[in-house]
């Protein structure tokens, strides 16, 4: 039942305030021409006032309940118009368990549910492997796994897969999530980013939100290469003070999140170090725009990988 059903069930305020002051008239009308006193004094007055002040009382009482009433049938809209888009996700999509639990949901882009859109660049289909494009507020990832034979996966594809789905509805970036998931190399690399981005949001830490220096894809390349020369650093170009102070604390202080962080930068490590040859500068700059390039430069920088001390018990 929605919330203008409910009202046209209800009197309204209009209906609370009219009877509220025909009856104040028919009250000061009564006493006049009946309950008058013929010398009237301080408890004829109270006598006069005292009901108009419990019919004021009334309505006031009214018309607070009237809003109540309001506010439960907006909410219960709300709640209507949620469960018919979880439904409709629901039947388009459904859950593979490769991606997600529930313990540990997984990071895609931005309800900031906190929804929030990404700004990597799209691929280009003619340049193949010289461009790609490139997660949360990260939320479960709805997949279809019976949409029938995934083709080959390409560089444009993982790199697509490595900055996660925008929203359930981003058909590209589902797609090319699918097929990062069922090459096992790729899977490694997508699953390690995905639990690294999940334990950055529950810090409150979102790459969408994250403002980084972009390296130029020389740097990328020697980088990728095994070069970690001081000019190389630039590599890692997110800065932020709060996000790198929070990294490097949950490195210091929690097993979990210092394994799972070490985790992932050897996967991404390894991944681009097998890529980075096949990429012309707008792959590798579309790869640098990723979520998951983006938690390798902040995780990265918090553990000292881009030449920063590194807290000792992250070691």
């Amino acid at each position: 039942m929605t919330g203008r059903s409910d009202k046209a069930g209800g009197i309204g305020r209009g209906g609370i305030i009219g009877i509220a002051a025909g009856a104040a008239v028919l009250w000061c009308a009564l006493y006049a021409l009946v309950l008058y006193p013929d010398a009237p004094g301080a408890g004829a007055l109270l006598a006069a006032v005292l009901p108009l002040v419990l019919i004021g009382a009334a309505a006031v009482l009214a018309l607070g309940l009237e809003a109540l009433r309001d506010e439960a049938a907006a909410l219960r809209d709300d709640r209507d118009r949620l469960r018919a888009a979880l439904q409709a996700a629901g039947q388009t999509h459904s859950m593979p368990q490769d991606v997600s639990s529930d313990s540990n949901p997984p990071p895609a882009a931005t309800a900031r549910e906190r929804a929030r859109p990404g700004n990597a660049p799209e691929p280009s289909a003619q340049q193949a492997a010289r461009r790609d494009p490139p997660a949360s507020r990260q939320r479960s990832l709805p997949l279809d796994p019976s949409a029938g034979p995934v083709p080959e996966l390409t560089l444009p594809d993982l790199i697509r897969a490595l900055h996660f789905p925008e929203t359930p509805e981003d058909r590209d970036g589902l797609r090319a999530l699918q097929k990062a998931l069922r090459d096992h190399k790729a899977r490694l690399v997508v699953q390690a980013a995905q639990d690294m981005l999940t334990l950055l949001s529950q810090d409150g830490i979102y790459m969408d939100d994250l403002a980084h220096d972009r390296a130029n894809p020389d740097l990328w390349r020697r980088f990728a290469a095994g070069d970690r020369a001081r000019a190389v650093a630039a590599v890692g170009g997110i800065h932020d003070p709060a996000a790198l102070a929070r990294c490097r604390d949950k490195l210091q202080r929690n097993t979990v999140y210092r394994d799972t962080a070490h985790h992932f930068l050897r996967r991404f490590d390894q991944t681009l170090g097998g890529i980075a040859p096949q990429l012309g500068d707008d792959g590798l700059i579309a790869l640098s725009e990723t979520r998951s390039a983006r938690a390798f430069m902040l995780v990265g920088r918090a553990a000292g990988v881009f030449g920063d001390t590194p807290d000792r018990s992250s070691d």
